[in-house]
This record gives C-alpha cells, structure tokens and sequence, in this order.
C-alpha cells in the first residue's frame, strides 16, 4: 500500500510510506529524503493477521494491526502536508 506525499515548490521533497505485512507481523516506514527509512508502526502480534491468506477491510478494527499501520501511515503523511 505505498502512499506518497510532495512538498510544495520550495522545499521539493518526496516523502513515501509503505506497509509491509507478514503472516503474524506488520510493519509501516516512512522514507525521507536524505534521512532514509524510519519505522513509524511496528506490530508485535502472534496470531495470524491474515486468517484466510486475504486482506479484508471489514475484518479490520481500530486495534488490528493493519489498522495501526495504515493510521501510522495517515499521520505521517498528514505532518509531511502541514
């Protein structure tokens, strides 16, 4: 799920954040450039994330992992946008 974010003009830098999701871990980063990658979410889950192999968003909850990534994604990107 990458996302991605410009700078205006003056500053012309890119900031991208990705997910990465694993049987029973997610973890989200945010790349900077010039500083590279930074782990901004980082799961400690042992059971299966993905029960039947497929992401559904309706399995999804405020304190899934998934769900924590992706927020983790949307604040980065929100303070890249102020």
């Amino acid at each position: 799920m990458p996302q991605s974010s410009t700078f205006g003009p003056k500053d012309e830098e890119t900031i991208e954040t990705a997910m990465f999701i694993g049987y029973d871990w997610v973890t989200a980063v945010t790349y900077e450039a010039g500083h590279g990658w930074t782990v901004i979410f980082r799961s400690d889950m042992e059971d299966n994330i993905l029960a039947d192999g497929y992401l559904r968003s309706e399995d999804l909850h405020d304190e899934h992992p998934i769900q924590q990534g992706m927020d983790a994604m949307q604040a980065a990107a929100s303070e890249d946008d102020e």
